[in-house]
């Protein structure tokens, strides 16, 4: 076999390997949505690539062993990679991992035992990350001297598995998704030296069994979810359906007749509950009832006991958007109401499948009746390019809880609750038109959604505040009512027969007085002070900040080490979370590269020269934190233009990687007319700068356009950073073989390392500063990188 064909199949290794641990990567995150809250899936996936960074530490101990039978080494990794995989899925499938995570007893001592359980299952998930991980940074070690090539070919790779994960998870869920991501490994073990045949026969025989995996082997989710205070739904063994998506699995159970609820009614009258009900679940997370209102029409009498008919009913709303439709009760009670043109806005296809195919009998009067639209599309973009105008537009109690594909630290519905939204939707409004908007009634929840509603709303109306809202209780419940001009008073008579008849409660009303903390903000003649001077943080949610569920101020960290065992709903960016969670990555990061470094301490390398190894590392860390933080902050700013999380992911990330693959291919022969590698930062801030300046406008007018044009635009504004970004990992990797080579493995772990640190700092930062400025800094971060570059590979 001659060197030049070596070159090629390790290329082709190197990009499969790489298809197949993206893919893996982004199966996880389902498994963590549907087996933990979010935020510890999320930590799952970091502790992960924690492991994959570990390998190049063990690749930097190992290397003479290894340069002695290189492809030995090689062969024997890539084929540990795809046992792993299966092996791994089983366990993650089977391992009593406790749902919600707990980091105190009852008594106030740590919970050793749920810490210790999610650790372990965190370590069995690491795995494939860190035979993954070996075979990349193995290959790169070989072939440092070929950088640019073997780089371009990790990244496309990874590119790829953009394109496959959500792909395979629509089609055929997360173990036909197993599937391909181990027929993956397989054909990438087949093409290293001595890797027999057999490997093709197992790619195949997983093809051929990714239709079936997922139902001979689901991943398990709750046995019980808590839809509000004093109402547990138990799933257990009656689950009728399940359909997946990129984003999320939507699952269908029967409700028993004694068990038969409804949501957001009152203390009055109990309702009769005369029609059937399925539960419909996502991710085992979040969910809503659908209702036969089609076969017993009568019950439809009883959504007058519920907040859902309140404002069309009240204001007389003929036509009403619907943002979430989830199981249609909005919309059922809306047609009630007297709404004669409703549309629906519902960010899961398997959603709108439940209505018009899998339970069409259920809900065949509603999606029959030329009035009422679904729209499968996601809330938030849908409104920057509707063109109607409404009475109404109503939202009620948006929630998955699931953590999108990216692994990001961002939830699907963020940017549905920002001022910026609020204002799109009072921009879809027709004159004396209204917002219903509800959600949990928490004091803290409650007053940042009024805070952050007024913010969109003053610039919009002259009218006093307290005159133009109302908040209606509805047990665990609040729903809101805000006109851009005051209530009249038929309209508030109505709203109190209403709220009387359904056994609701008054939480606000401009004739009447609680004397409660929200009414104390509403009536202020200084928000911005109550605001300031709160305990929680209860500032308005914006588009460069769209983390609404983070109800922690950073200089508070009792009230945060207080909630750290607290439902999601409170926990979402808890401070001492995030910062426990860094910490972490920092200490076991240096002490992964430190402790090849001691192993090592009796073999001086004599060919370094002074400053090498304090370069090699300030470059590659530079290079992984700037990297991540300017990936993910472009990644969530462009779900707005793109349309769509998982377009986001599959587009934005997919045409960023590719780019970056592009950029490190070209990398030897743009450096190698004599350009100073300052030109990278530069480039990379003069970017940013545009982005800053012009990123906001830009997807406002993109928005509008078609899906194809989205595409292409989102495409054009991250492939100039992917095609600089992808400069200096290849570069400094050439420069290391050519001066240092021992030093490449330590690189690739170092790096890797930044990258988990890189991701943590990145939400941290967003949370604190806004994506804008996060986005500069990852720029900045090259700044460092060209400050190291002329002290790679010196040699004594």
């Amino acid at each position: 076999m001659t060197s030049t064909r070596m070159r090629r199949h390790d290329a082709w290794t190197i990009g499969l390997v790489a298809c197949a641990t993206f893919v893996y990567e982004v199966l996880l995150t389902r498994v963590g949505s549907l087996r933990l809250e979010f935020h510890y899936g999320y930590l799952v996936i970091s502790l992960g690539l924690l492991a994959l960074g570990s390998a190049g530490s063990w690749l930097h101990v190992a290397r003479e062993r290894i340069l002695a039978d290189p492809d030995r080494w090689l062969a024997r990794w890539t084929a540990a990679f795809a046992i792993s995989l299966p092996l791994t899925w089983m366990f993650v499938l089977n391992y009593p991992v406790p749902t919600h995570v707990r980091v105190f007893a009852p008594d106030g001592g740590v919970a050793w035992a749920s810490l210790g359980a999610f650790f372990g299952f965190a370590a069995g998930a690491a795995v494939p990350f860190f035979t993954g991980g070996f075979v990349l940074g193995l290959i790169l070690m070989l072939r440092a001297a070929e950088a640019d090539r073997y780089y371009a070919a990790d990244l496309i790779g990874a590119a790829l598995g953009c394109l496959a994960a959500p792909v395979c998870l629509a089609w055929f869920g997360g173990g036909g998704a197993l599937c391909a991501a181990t027929a993956l490994a397989a054909l990438g073990a087949r093409t290293t030296r001595g890797g027999g045949w057999l490997w093709p026969g197992v790619a195949l025989s997983c093809l051929v069994a990714a239709p079936f995996l997922e139902d001979r082997f689901p991943i398990p989710s709750r046995e019980e979810l808590m839809l509000e205070k004093g109402d547990e739904v138990a799933l257990g063994d009656q689950r009728l359906t399940s359909e997946w998506s990129a984003i999320a699995r939507v699952e269908s159970y029967r409700v028993p007749e004694a068990e038969r609820a409804l949501f957001m009614r009152g203390q009055g009258p109990e309702p009769r509950n005369a029609h059937d009900q399925v539960f419909l679940a996502q991710d085992g997370s979040a969910g809503t009832y659908l209702y036969d209102f089609t076969g017993t029409p009568e019950g439809l009498q009883d959504l007058w006991l519920t907040t859902y008919p309140m404002a069309t009913h009240v204001l007389g709303a003929k036509q009403v958007l619907v943002i979430g439709a989830g199981g249609a009760p909005d919309l059922w009670a809306a047609r009630l109401a007297g709404a004669e043109r409703i549309k629906a806005y519902e960010l899961h296809a398997q959603m709108v499948a439940m209505h018009t195919d899998t339970y069409r009998d259920f809900s065949r009067d509603l999606i029959e009746d030329p009035g009422v639209e679904i729209v499968h599309t996601e809330g938030r973009s849908a409104l920057l390019r509707e063109n109607e105008t409404f009475d109404l537009v109503q939202m009620s109690g948006i929630d998955t809880w699931s953590a999108l594909s990216s692994g990001a630290y961002m939830l699907a519905e963020n940017y549905l609750y920002t001022s910026q939204a609020f204002g799109d939707m009072i921009a879809r409004l027709q004159d004396g038109g209204a917002l219903q908007i509800t959600r949990f009634s928490g004091e803290v929840e409650a007053i940042r959604l009024l805070a952050t509603i007024h913010e969109a709303w003053s610039t919009r109306s002259s009218a006093r505040f307290e005159d133009c809202v109302a908040c209606i209780h509805a047990r665990s419940f609040m729903a809101m009512i805000v006109k851009l001009e005051p209530f009249r008073p038929d309209e508030l008579q109505r709203l109190e027969d209403h709220v009387s008849n359904a056994g609701l409660g008054l939480a606000y009303h401009p004739r009447h007085r609680t004397h409660s903390a929200l009414e104390a903000f509403i009536r202020s003649d200084d928000k911005a002070a109550l605001i300031d001077g709160a305990e929680a943080l209860i500032t308005p949610a914006t588009d460069d900040r769209p983390y609404f569920f983070n109800f922690h101020r950073w200089n508070d960290w009792g009230v945060a080490s207080r909630d750290l065992d607290a439902e999601a709903v409170v926990t979402q960016g808890n401070p001492v979370f995030l910062l426990a969670q860094l910490v972490a990555a920092v200490v076991a990061g240096a002490l992964l590269l430190l402790f090849p470094l001691w192993l090592r301490r009796g073999k001086p390398n004599a060919r370094r020269g002074r400053g090498a190894l304090s370069s090699t590392l300030l470059y590659f860390v530079a290079l992984g934190l700037g990297f991540i933080t300017i990936e993910v902050t472009l990644m969530q700013v462009l779900v707005l233009l793109v349309g769509h999380p998982l377009y986001s992911i599959s587009v934005t990330l997919f045409a960023m990687l590719l780019a970056t693959g592009i950029g490190a291919a070209a990398s030897k022969r743009f450096l190698a007319s004599g350009r100073s590698f300052w030109i990278v930062p530069i480039v990379l801030l003069v970017l940013a700068a545009m982005q800053f300046l012009a990123g906001d406008a830009l997807v406002r007018f993109g928005a509008a356009t078609p899906m194809f044009v989205r595409f292409l635009l989102a495409a054009a504004i991250v492939t100039p950073f992917g095609l600089v970004l992808g400069i200096p990992m290849a570069h400094g990797l050439r420069k290391l073989e050519a001066g240092t080579p021992d030093l490449v493995p330590l690189a690739w772990a170092t790096n890797a390392f930044a990258t988990v640190v890189g991701s943590i700092g990145t939400v941290m930062l967003s949370m604190y500063a806004g994506f804008d400025a996060t986005l500069v800094l990852g720029a900045s971060a090259y700044v460092l990188a060209a400050l190291a570059e002329r002290g790679l590979g010196r040699s004594a």
